[in-house]
């Protein structure tokens, strides 16, 4: 979603005032992020902090964060995130969905209480995840959509893991297979 012009606006005087060259300035397509080359100097002057290195002892890795900072007044309500920061978590891409939800699938099956409402997951969870697998590992199993008509879904990705199109397709055909059903029953 594109920013307000008086955002961008904003933005641009403060870089402007910070002598940033807005031809080094790099923008997302919807405008919505920017990419500011500078100096840790010039980053703790802009923002009113000083950074530090910061090492995570088990692993040896390094980062360059600051516990706190500051922007003017009149940018609060232009900026939502500034970043590096003060976020202290990985830069480095988790495990894949596909351990994740053996590890949930393992777990629950560890775990699994009595209860018959229960819905049970697929052994074939452990290898392949289906729409019916997401439904038993979220308990979604016994759903019915309302508004149907209306209903939207978003997709993101992080930490360069994104949603695979062809993956999708079958998703949404799958989920289509299921809306249909639970309509016609």
């Amino acid at each position: 979603m594109a920013p307000r012009p008086d955002s961008t606006a904003a933005v641009n005087d403060w870089l402007n005032f910070h002598g940033i060259d807005s031809s080094s300035v790099q923008r997302s397509d919807a405008g919505d992020w920017i990419t500011v080359p500078v100096s840790v100097e010039q980053a703790e002057n802009m923002l009113n902090t000083n950074y530090h290195v910061y090492e995570h002892i088990p692993t040896g890795d390094q980062v360059i964060r600051t516990l706190g900072y500051s922007l003017p007044t009149e940018l609060h309500h232009h900026v939502d995130v500034i970043s590096p920061t003060t976020y202290f978590g990985t830069v480095k891409s988790m495990m894949s969905m596909k351990t994740r939800v053996v590890r949930t699938v393992q777990k629950d099956a560890n775990e699994r209480s009595a209860d018959a409402d229960d819905p049970t997951v697929p052994s074939s969870c452990l290898t392949t995840i289906t729409p019916a697998c997401l439904r038993a590992l979220y308990k979604t199993s016994t759903y019915v959509p309302n508004a149907t008509n209306v209903n939207k879904i978003g997709i993101a990705g992080y930490l360069d893991e994104f949603a695979n199109r062809a993956d999708l397709q079958v998703v949404f055909f799958s989920y289509l297979t299921f809306v249909l059903k639970r309509l016609i029953s």
